[in-house]
């Protein structure tokens, strides 16, 4: 559903992006690891079609983003590090809203509030103004959004930095669990960056090691044993060190 091909990117010759490979399938959660200034939100951009790639192709569905750049965007849902809303509205506003610009007109208060509770989002804040949500409900209400525009593939780019480690670890959980269908009900692609090793080590079907814009490795939980996995994170991006 998600694929870099080659994708290179360089600015005023300067390159930030050096050919990276990589694909993301229905089901799974890829967490991109790396510390900040490795690439992570530059490869986002260019899945987003913000920039264009020096060489090499992303590729949404098989669409070329760069080529083809309406199919992807109908299957694409994305959330930046703090979910932008319009402040004025309402949370149920701002789903239908959304929803509406994504193609889908039938999105129904019985629809969002069913969707709140799965997501673990209080009911009243549907009828309650965005300017009054915390970053946590924001990113939620962020994949709110993406499943009421029944995304086939979702991006996050450090959508947990500014969240306490329990409430990224719930916020991951409900990611994951988008990933494997239970929420959508069918599987989706997701393609999360981070610089929490915690975060991929622990949520992530498959982790991206991205260093100085290059893919250093790329590891499947099912392919190595658990403690390898968690012990590769945290030696590729470990925990700074506290004061």
């Amino acid at each position: 559903m998600l694929q870099a091909i080659n994708l290179t990117k360089g600015f005023n010759n300067k390159i930030v992006l050096s050919g990276l490979n990589f694909e993301v399938l229905p089901g799974e959660l890829f967490c991109l690891l790396g510390e900040t200034g490795a690439g992570k939100s530059v490869t986002m951009a260019l899945f987003l079609n913000l920039l264009k790639s020096t060489s090499g192709n992303c590729l949404v569905g098989g669409f070329n983003v760069s080529l083809q750049p309406a199919k992807p965007k109908s299957l694409l849902a994305y959330v930046p590090p703090v979910m932008p809303l319009y402040e004025q509205l309402t949370g149920m506003e701002n789903l239908q809203y959304f929803s509406s610009m994504a193609g889908f007109l039938d999105w129904k208060p019985g629809d969002a509030q069913r969707l709140f509770k799965d997501l673990g989002l209080a009911q009243e804040l549907l009828d309650q103004p965005a300017s009054t949500y915390s970053v946590v409900v924001r990113q939620r209400i962020g994949l709110a959004i993406a499943v009421s525009r029944d995304a086939k593939a979702l991006l996050l780019d450090e959508p947990t930095q500014h969240m306490d480690s329990a409430a990224a670890e719930e916020y991951v959980t409900l990611v994951k669990a988008y990933a494997e269908g239970d929420i959508l009900g069918q599987p989706a692609a997701v393609l999360l960056a981070t610089s929490s090793a915690e975060i991929a080590a622990e949520f992530s079907h498959k982790v991206g090691f991205l260093k100085n814009g290059k893919l250093v490795d790329i590891l499947e939980a099912d392919d190595i044993g658990r403690r390898e996995y968690v012990e590769r994170c945290h030696e590729f991006c470990p925990a700074p060190a506290v004061a």
